[in-house]
């Protein structure tokens, strides 16, 4: 039996929509295949160098034509000297060409991931350091189409660590109900040199270590969290075969479309317990984007408009606990299959059928003496972007996953009472790609509201389910009605 209702004890939180903007557009010509050597560039000048080492991809083709404000840097990557902690600011060599002719408003394009309309610059010892705005496609190549066809495996492609706005965000407070809350301080780990990192080595951020398990057929995280006698454990992710993103026409235009294809399903497995300590200051809801993602760089073509550009993996996670009792526990695991193509076209939308390989409910167990909750949500984003590391552009697709359980009431009559939600969410969009908590911190870095340049990509919602067991007065009471 579906509810309808929402639980008082828990409120499921699904993974924030992405938001993007403008309508610029991204690639045009044949299909690349990720996974293979990257193509020569097909301009008329020669192919930009990549050096070997290099995070930051391929730099501008000087044979293409770009937007009148655009500065191509010729020496690409090779001209970049730092980025700072924030991903906005690149130390540039000042001797490098192009570099002079840098100003306030110009457009900057050294590389797939250094490439933005210039804010500020600051004058340093033999360095420019030049802070960039996102921009979209349309503003450094004109009327750019899209004609991507690609075979994506992640197990190919290269994890890497740039620094980037703060990657997480925790807010504590106390459990039952009205939800957790507490002002919420955006924290970030030491920033470190970009560079290439082992792909599935834990992330540490705060009290929370982040595992990443990407490889052919999975893509998720696995997380770990133990503070003040709060510990947290769960594998979050999704599964495909044969994995393929496509995208094609004039991103905000009707022949627009973005297609994912080999999706095959989404898994959780989440444990949580509390020890001997007071629950109203140990709950937690914390939202982290690892500062790791998985790219291949595509150099400029006709086959991308003349555009240096990336194919990149990302992930946003988000978990919270709601115990309302010392010495409680609560656990839990699901698997659901994914079936069919995910997308858009033009203002058709198609999603997957969801079938229930494991269900959640079954699986709840856990001891406490009042209500307890936990959420666990992931977002999986697939991007053909350029720009800079915390706000790329281009066409993407996202798929989201959240899972929340509850166990017992607050009038602890029927500690067997058991609640369980799921949402899956998916959307596409093109142009600036801002996720979640980061937009605010991106706000903040530029001193400006970059919410007259965004727009809300289109979501696709697939499904959502709750569901409570028993069907009775004691538990519905705690949870919500049984509408049928």
């Amino acid at each position: 039996m579906l509810l309808h209702r929402k639980s008082r004890v828990l409120a499921v939180v699904g993974v924030v929509l992405l938001l993007t903007a403008g309508c610029g557009s991204v690639v045009a010509g044949t299909a690349v295949k990720v996974g293979a050597a990257p193509p020569a560039a097909a301009g008329s000048g020669p192919a930009p160098a990549l050096p070997a080492g290099d995070f930051y991809g391929y730099g501008p083709d000087p044979s293409i034509s770009y937007q009148p404000d655009v500065v191509p840097i010729a020496a690409g990557p090779a001209a970049i000297r730092g980025v700072s902690d924030d991903g906005f600011t690149y130390s540039m060599d000042a001797s490098a060409a192009g570099v002079s002719d840098l100003a306030v408003g110009k457009v900057m394009l050294a590389s797939s991931l250094a490439a933005g309309r210039v804010v500020s610059i600051a004058e340093g010892d033999g360095v420019r350091d030049v802070t960039l705005e996102p921009v979209s496609f349309e503003e450094v190549v004109p009327d750019p189409e899209v004609n991507f066809d690609s075979a994506i495996d992640p197990a190919t492609m290269s994890a890497v660590r740039f620094p980037a706005a703060p990657s997480y965000e925790e807010e504590g407070g106390p459990a039952g109900p009205g939800g957790l809350r507490g002002p919420a301080a955006a924290l970030r780990p030491a920033a470190g040199e970009p560079g290439p990192v082992a792909g599935k080595d834990p992330i540490t951020y705060k009290d929370v270590k982040v595992t990443p398990n990407v490889d052919s057929g999975h893509a998720g995280l696995h997380v770990t969290m133990t503070k003040d006698d709060l510990i947290v454990d769960g594998d979050i992710g999704f599964t495909f075969d044969n994995l393929r993103f496509k995208a094609s026409g004039s991103p905000g235009k009707q022949n627009f479309s973005v297609l994912l294809q080999g999706l095959t399903g989404f898994d959780v497995a989440v444990q949580a317990g509390l020890g001997e300590v007071d629950p109203s200051g140990a709950n937690k809801k914390v939202s982290i984007a690892p500062d790791i993602s998985w790219t291949f760089p595509i150099p400029p073509s006709p086959a991308t408009g003349g555009l240096p550009l990336f194919v990149q993996l990302t992930f946003t996670l988000q978990f919270i606990t709601a115990f309302a009792a010392k010495n409680s526990t609560l656990s839990a695991s699901a698997s659901y299959g994914l079936k069919g193509d995910l997308g858009i076209n033009g203002t058709s939308g198609t999603v997957p059928e969801l079938t229930v390989n494991k269900s959640i409910m079954d699986s709840i167990d856990g001891i406490s003496l009042n209500a307890m909750g936990h959420v666990v949500a992931l977002k999986m984003k697939l991007m053909l972007g350029m720009g800079v590391p915390s706000a790329m552009a281009g066409p993407h697709v996202f798929v989201s996953g959240a899972v929340g359980i509850a166990k017992g009431t607050q009038i602890a009559i029927n500690p067997d009472c058991r609640f369980a939600s799921l949402d899956i969410k998916a959307g596409v969009g093109a142009s600036i790609s801002v996720d979640g908590f980061i937009l605010k911190q991106v706000e903040k870095q530029l001193r400006k509201k970059l919410g007259v340049l965004l727009s809300v990509e289109t979501p696709l919602v697939v499904i959502h389910r709750e569901q409570t067991l028993p069907e009775v007065a004691a538990c519905t009471l705690g949870f919500g009605s049984t509408l049928g």
